[in-house]
């Protein structure tokens, strides 16, 4: 028997293509998600700067440079999460137009 690939929602437009596919799965994180991504992010962050501390001897910059990498994801996820939650972040994969939109 052979097995049936995933059906995918497709909408037409005006792509160069013609038509756009989108996956019919919606995969939004929920805050808490949001949060362990970071604080997964942020330990490997530390535990970078921990390494690299034991083994070079200048590491002028180095705290600024995690902390700054630190906090933008930080920004990002906090935008990310509020595009979410606002709508902003219901569009078809590889297009600038809102599915909504679309005729």
């Amino acid at each position: 028997m052979a097995r049936s690939k995933p059906k995918r929602k497709q909408v037409s437009g005006a792509g160069a293509a013609g038509a756009i596919t989108a996956s019919a799965s919606n995969s939004k994180l929920s805050f808490r998600g949001y949060f362990v991504l970071n604080a997964i992010f942020s330990s490997f962050c530390i535990l970078q700067l921990i390494l690299v501390r034991l083994l070079l001897r200048d590491f002028a910059g180095l705290y600024f440079f995690f902390i700054f990498l630190m906090v933008s994801f930080l920004v990002v996820s906090l935008f990310d999460y509020f595009a979410e939650k606002t709508g902003l972040g219901d569009q078809i994969e590889g297009s600038s137009v809102p599915v909504n939109e679309h005729p």
